[in-house]
């Protein structure tokens, strides 16, 4: 999923947690966010996400990064863990 994000000019990242691996893309700013947010919720994943969280990351540079677990059923879905031990 990392190579496909990043082949359509996309920037991935993979983060480590205990016993799993998964896939986070760069969304930008919290401004950003609102959009993807809006459409994940009313376009593309209408019913997987209702009344469902949109789960992201913020680095230590104000950019925002969204859960793309392959375990959950939209992106931003839920994280099969939320510690993480490295990226």
């Amino acid at each position: 999923m990392a190579a496909s994000v990043r082949a359509i000019g996309g920037t991935p990242r993979l983060i480590h947690t205990k016993g799993h691996i998964y896939p986070e893309i760069l969304i930008g700013t919290l401004n950003d966010l609102e959009t993807v947010n809006f459409l994940i919720k009313n376009v593309l994943f209408i019913n997987e996400s209702y009344k469902k969280q949109i789960h992201y990351h913020i680095d230590e540079h104000g950019q925002v990064w969204l859960n793309l677990d392959y375990t959950a059923k939209y992106p931003g879905g839920p994280m099969m863990s939320e510690e993480i031990l490295g990226l």
